[in-house]
């Protein structure tokens, strides 16, 4: 088991040692892979570097559109692990217009 903060927020990554060792298919029903968001683009890097750190592989960070930046990794079953930063300031209004306000 490992379990990961992620600000007020954690991942408990378990693994059940009864299974039969299938490897996840993201088409099937169930969990497709989940996306955890980084405050910043340097929050980002920091995600990138610890994996790197733990020999973790994973993708290259890549730019979305002027937006942001996205990279992504897969736990040992093969379930996609997306992490991503979006600058609210640079999305259209119809996109943004569901983020929380500015609470500072």
């Amino acid at each position: 088991m490992a379990v990961v903060a992620l600000g007020l927020h954690g991942l408990d990554l378990f693994e059940h040692a009864a299974n039969s060792g299938g490897h996840f298919e993201p088409a099937r029903t169930g969990l497709d892979h989940i996306g955890l968001a980084a405050q910043s683009a340097e929050e980002l890097q920091a995600w990138a570097s610890w994996l790197d750190a733990c020999n973790v592989p994973h993708s290259p960070i890549r730019e979305i559109e002027d937006v942001g930046a996205i990279f992504d990794s897969v736990d040992p079953d093969g379930i996609q692990l997306e992490f991503f930063f979006l600058d609210l300031g640079k999305l259209p209004q119809s996109a943004s217009a569901g983020a929380m306000p500015d609470q500072s």
